[in-house]
């Protein structure tokens, strides 16, 4: 298994170039940390888990990457990229001397399940390539307040290199676990000068398992060993659910990373109080 980028290049039919993707949430008057809050829980609360009892469990957390972890960073997520800092910042993100994370976990929902490529996702479960691979495609949930299209935005778009890790859990159609870890990064077209002259890109990058004709997610134990490497919290044994993980997020507008996370929490009970309280005295479904 080869682990690198992939960077789409323009197809002979055409694609969406990753300006018009990351401008699809115009110019709201709400900020950056505000949205990521109202768009990404709302995401979260449609994928709860319709069968259960288990209560969705949301969270935020900010950390700088431990030195014990920097250096699998360092080595694995630079593989394949784009050299030109203009077509890729994250390269120089990584070599900054630290490197800063903001994180979206939910648990006790279905994870992004269902096939990985999009031409093969024409049942009900199309969570993973909703996220991963289309763009505006709505929720299949009945009564879901959220697109995946415009919700998944906000996470580009908080992250000063435009890239993201998606780690995730989900359940097979044969009942088992699967963990899925992929990198995806949105920032902007560009021609690049090859060998055989130039080539347009669109700007859309994913970092996985590139020894097949589409790059794929690590799975498994493959994707369990590099999340361990990079640090990042592990499921339980019957846990599902959602991390994207936001490399070097914005938050420029605060003093200290310690305000950022200040405002997180007053926003999130701001905005999500009524999730959090019971009226009939059951827990929130």
């Amino acid at each position: 298994m080869e682990v690198a980028w992939y960077s789409q290049p323009y197809p002979p039919e055409g694609a969406s170039a990753a300006e018009g993707i990351r401008n699809q949430l115009g110019r709201p008057e709400l900020d950056l940390l505000t949205i990521l809050v109202r768009e990404s829980a709302q995401n979260s609360w449609d994928a709860r888990l319709s069968d259960s009892s288990t209560p969705v469990d949301y969270g935020i957390d900010m950390w700088t990457v431990a030195p014990a972890h920097a250096g699998a960073w360092r080595t694995l997520l630079p593989a394949g990229s784009p050299t030109n800092p203009d077509h890729f910042p994250l390269r120089t993100t990584l070599r900054h001397p630290v490197i800063r994370v903001l994180a979206v976990s939910d648990r006790g929902t279905r994870g992004l399940g269902g096939p990985t490529r999009a031409n093969d996702a024409v049942g009900a479960d199309r969570d993973f390539v909703s996220f991963i691979r289309n763009i505006g495609e709505p929720r299949d949930r009945a009564l879901g307040g959220g697109t995946y299209g415009f919700g998944k935005g906000i996470f580009y778009l908080l992250s000063k290199s435009g890239s993201v890790l998606v780690h995730s859990r989900c359940r097979t159609p044969g009942g088992d676990y699967e963990t899925r870890l992929i990198g995806c990064t949105l920032w902007k077209s560009y021609v690049a000068t090859e060998r055989g002259g130039e080539r347009r890109y669109t700007g859309r990058h994913w970092w996985g398992d590139t020894t097949g004709d589409v790059v794929e997610p690590l799975v498994g134990t493959a994707a369990d060993a590099v999340a361990q490497r990079l640090g990042l919290r592990p499921f339980g044994p019957r846990e599902t659910g959602t991390t994207v993980v936001v490399i070097d997020p914005n938050l420029d507008e605060f003093e200290q990373p310690t305000d950022a996370a200040d405002y997180l929490a007053e926003t999130i009970a701001w905005h999500l109080w009524p999730k959090m309280i019971s009226t009939d005295g059951k827990p929130p479904a």
